[in-house]
């Protein structure tokens, strides 16, 4: 008895320090909505978005339909963070404290690598990259 005792003590216990669970969807940002439309759509209060400086609204003007942003959500299901690309150098984040919502501008952290590709071109170029390094990507991008 003392062994089971134990043991559904230690099961419980460990239960209880499991971490919280969250979950991180990458979404595509509608055709026509605005940020005031997005904060609308997920229950987080506008006054984050009318509390905001002119220069920041201007920003925010910026986020270009099919982007794609990403929700994280806490173990009920709710918002704890948005991370939402407004241009090429600059994110806007939202999230979640225990005052309610916060909003910031914030640099995308990137790094970039330049690769050389040489191989022999056979008859399709766009085909022999995507045989030679499996990326449809790549062979797409040697296009444009």
């Amino acid at each position: 008895m003392k062994k089971f005792s134990l043991a559904l003590l230690l099961a419980v216990n460990l239960f209880a320090a499991a971490p919280i669970q969250s979950t991180v969807q990458e979404l595509s940002w509608p055709k026509g909505d605005s940020f005031l439309t997005f904060l609308e759509k997920n229950s987080i209060p506008l006054k984050l978005y009318y509390d905001l400086d002119s220069e920041d609204k201007e920003f925010l003007d910026e986020i270009k339909e099919g982007i794609s942003y990403q929700i994280s959500k806490d173990e009920k299901g709710g918002i704890s963070q948005v991370l939402i690309p407004v241009n090429e150098e600059l994110q806007a984040q939202i999230y979640k404290d225990d005052d309610g919502f916060k909003f910031q501008l914030s640099p995308i952290s990137y790094q970039t690598y330049d690769r050389v590709l040489s191989m022999p071109v056979s008859a399709n170029p766009s085909q022999d990259i995507i045989e030679t390094t499996g990326s449809v990507a790549l062979a797409h991008g040697f296009y444009l």
